[in-house]
C-alpha cells in the first residue's frame, strides 16, 4: 500500500514535536509528503465573568492577529522540527 501524503495536526500544544517527528518518520517511509495543518479562531466575543456571560465584539482586530500568531507559532515550530528530516514538505493554515 502506499500514500502520497501524511497530514499532521500541529497547534501551539505540548506533544507537537513527537507527533510531528512520527508523522515525518511515516511519510519517509511511505515515500509521501508530509502536510502540517493548523486552524486558529478569531473568536469575536469575550467572556464577562462579573455577569457570567458573553458579549459580542465589535472590534474583531486584537483576536485575528493572536489568531495570526497562534498560526505563526504552529507554522515556526512544524519548520523547526522537520528540518532534521529528510521529508518533502507542505503548509495548510486557515482563520
Amino acid at each position: 500500500m502506499r500514500y502520497s501524503a501524511v497530514m499532521v495536526y500541529v497547534d501551539t500544544g505540548g506533544y507537537n514535536a513527537a507527533r510531528i517527528d512520527l508523522a515525518c518518520e511515516v511519510a519517509r517511509h511511505f515515500e509521501a509528503r508530509l502536510v502540517g495543518v493548523s486552524a486558529s479562531a478569531a473568536q469575536p466575543w469575550a467572556v464577562l465573568p462579573e455577569k457570567n456571560s458573553f458579549a459580542i465584539s465589535p472590534d474583531i482586530g486584537p483576536n485575528l492577529d493572536r489568531a495570526e500568531a497562534n498560526l505563526n507559532c504552529a507554522k515556526d515550530l512544524f519548520h523547526r522540527v522537520v528540518q532534521s528530516h529528510q521529508c518533502r514538505l507542505e503548509w495548510r493554515s486557515s482563520i
